[in-house]
């Protein structure tokens, strides 16, 4: 046998031992979950079984060597990043929180393109990693980084461009800061600072190129004694792992990902009295990790975007992008997806280039849907409208020569959160086609050629003799 085979051969034995370790860890706790490479085992073990945990921990770190993987450090790389920015901000008052508001592009991504899929900015304050911004050229509204309660007076900013976890080359064009106060400061100041799936491998789950971090939108509930308490949503591209894209269209109306990660509560005196997190296999446990001042640090440690309390397992990028809305508990992904349109085009993108999606006249795979051009997405649904739309067994729609088409519901049909759903046309019909909903008054979107959102939204007046048609903004 020659030298390269055995070592091979050693390194593939090493790794099936240390496997069968982590399966043995596995079988002593009461939570299953998926392949081992999906959900580092440590993270699905609860807290109260500390020796466990940490074990797991030294087993998933010896796998990860012996593939050779290994992440970037982005202090040590802050001196090979080329800058892009240098600026100064001033530090704010107590009770106050500073924003970095970046104008930013990558010029020569498209998400839908392999290989260029996006940029990254790693921001540096006073010479030391705060976190990464995932730059996409899709994207039409400004980045705003959350950089917290600074001490007064002046803090050297540095933007530089991460290209040793990104595909291409990003473009600043300004960046200053901006004081908040009140409800943005306090969402502000407890906000999770997330560790990215991000390293120089190239691995799929990649956030430079797969399952982006795009909107925090934490929604606040103001409770009678005067404690409130604050969910922090966050909105990806796509989820690679978990509900396959066929069930997340029927339940959800969706395929990008929209997970609550974290809560918090802050009585009357402003003092933390719970703090829990959305670990793997959707269990919400009590926080017990580092935080970077009052801000939890939390990795994305799954497939399906759940997270981990211990940042320093895998992963180096952090995203600290500050919340652009402060939503209600009830608002929906489609609203809030409606309110940033060019996120409807980033989710299409990823499905096809990922093929996720099907010719009409192909075999269809179980995690395939068809073109995200062939479907309308409704929601938030009422349980009236819900109700009528599942007794018809679809929706119908009014097409532009007047003529109707049954666009039929799916199994598990708006069974999620939100009540929503979408519903893919029948052959023949286009969605450009398409220019009501007949007889309901729902909410509905549908992508036109080149992805871009169109709301479809009450007449004013009967059209094509149905009363309530929705017709295109």
């Amino acid at each position: 046998m020659s030298a390269p085979t055995h070592t091979a051969s050693l390194f593939g034995g090493a790794i099936g031992v240390l496997q069968q370790l982590a399966n043995e860890l596995m079988s002593r706790v009461t939570v299953q979950v998926g392949p081992l490479p999906d959900v580092p085992i440590g993270d699905v073990i609860d807290t109260r079984r500390g020796a466990a945990r940490d074990a797991a921990d030294a087993v998933e770190v010896l796998l990860d060597a012996l593939r050779g993987r290994h992440d970037v450090d982005p202090q040590r790389a802050r001196a090979t990043r080329p800058l892009l920015l240098d600026t100064t901000v001033q530090g704010s008052s107590s009770g106050t929180s500073t924003r970095l508001v970046v104008d930013a592009d990558a010029p020569d991504a498209g998400w839908g393109t392999a290989g260029r899929e996006s940029a990254m900015v790693a921001v540096y304050v006073d010479g030391v990693y705060h976190s990464t911004i995932v730059v996409l050229h899709e994207r039409s509204e400004p980045y705003e980084v959350n950089l917290g309660e600074l001490p007064a007076g002046g803090h050297r900013v540095e933007l530089r461009a991460a290209t040793d976890v990104a595909p291409t080359m990003p473009v600043v064009r300004s960046a200053s800061a901006r004081v908040t106060s009140g409800d943005e400061a306090l969402v502000d100041r407890y906000a999770p600072v997330f560790v990215m799936r991000d390293c120089d491998t190239g691995e799929r789950n990649s956030s430079s190129r797969s399952d982006a971090p795009l909107l925090m939108t934490p929604a606040i509930t103001h409770h009678p004694d005067g404690s409130r308490t604050i969910e922090y949503r966050v909105v990806l591209s796509n989820e690679d792992g978990g509900t396959a894209p066929p069930d997340l269209l029927a339940k959800f109306g969706r395929t990008i990902d929209a997970e609550p990660l974290y809560r918090v509560t802050i009585d009357a005196d402003g003092r933390v009295t719970d703090e829990q997190y959305q670990s793997p296999v959707h269990r919400w446990l009590a926080f017990d990790g580092e935080h970077h001042g009052a801000r939890p640090i939390l990795r994305v440690s799954t497939a399906n975007n759940l997270v981990s309390a211990r940042p320093g397992l895998r992963g180096a990028e952090r995203w600290s992008d500050a919340a652009i809305d402060i939503i209600a508990p009830e608002t929906s992904d489609h609203e809030v997806m409606r309110a940033h349109p060019w996120t409807w085009r980033v989710m299409a993108l990823e499905l096809l280039r990922e093929g996720r999606t099907a010719a009409a006249d192909a075999v269809r795979g179980a995690r395939q849907i068809g073109d995200p051009r062939r479907y309308v997405f409704l929601g938030p649904l009422d349980d009236a409208a819900r109700a009528a739309i599942a007794a018809a067994g679809g929706l119908v729609l009014v097409l532009a020569d007047g003529s109707r088409v049954l666009a039929k519901i799916a199994k598990g049909f708006a069974a999620g959160d939100f009540h929503q759903s979408a519903l893919e046309l029948p052959d023949g019909a286009a969605t450009d086609a398409v220019r009501g909903v007949a007889d309901l008054d729902v909410s509905a979107v549908v992508l036109d050629a080149d992805l871009s959102m169109r709301v479809l939204r009450p007449a004013a007046r009967e059209s094509a003799g149905v009363r309530g048609a929705y017709v295109r903004a």
